[in-house]
């Protein structure tokens, strides 16, 4: 119910001509695991949802519950004005970079990214934006620079120095941001 909310919330904020929702396909994280074994090891995969008194659920319940809600979106998302991305072997942040860069932005298109993930303020240009719904702040290229004192086209040679660690991504030791505003 909160994930159709945000949708409909954004889409009567913004008032978008069209609106694409991305999910990660099944296996997405496998190269990346690959080429870097600890990539997002620091995650628990695990969604522990609040239990309710008395009915405990165990970890094939749980499992079993995430599937049929997912199901459930995908049918209501189904039969919404919206285009659903979902590819095997590809991560969600990978394949909506791909369509901004290589089809919308090429086409001149005004685009707004919804996310959390501050891997996509990379992709901010005039044409790209990132909105936060948590901060509820729109990133635009004079925001990075005013917040990070960092201009966008620097903003992925900085995550490159100083990691990540939301995918357990080591930086170079003794590098911070104030370091690297210094050089650049």
């Amino acid at each position: 119910v909160g994930f159709l909310r945000s949708i409909g919330s954004n889409i009567r904020d913004f008032k978008p001509s069209r609106c694409i929702i991305v999910f990660d396909g099944k296996g997405g994280s496998q190269r990346r695991k690959k080429m870097f074994p600890d990539y997002k090891a620091n995650r628990t995969g695990k969604f522990k949802p609040k239990q309710v008194e008395g009915c405990e659920l165990n970890d094939d319940d749980l499992k079993a519950s995430m599937r049929w809600q997912l199901q459930r979106v995908m049918m209501y998302l189904d039969k919404l004005p919206v285009q659903i991305v979902c590819m095997d072997h590809i991560e969600a942040d990978d394949a909506i970079a791909y369509i901004c860069k290589q089809y919308f932005e090429e086409h001149s298109n005004k685009i707004r990214i919804v996310s959390t993930d501050r891997d996509f303020l990379q992709l901010v240009s005039d044409q790209i934006e990132v909105y936060s719904p948590v901060k509820k702040v729109t990133y635009s290229p004079k925001t990075i620079q005013t917040e990070l004192d960092l201009h966008p086209d620097n903003y992925l040679l900085y995550r490159m120095v100083t990691g990540d660690t939301s995918d357990n991504i080591p930086g170079i030791s003794g590098l911070g941001l104030k370091t690297i505003i210094k050089y650049f």
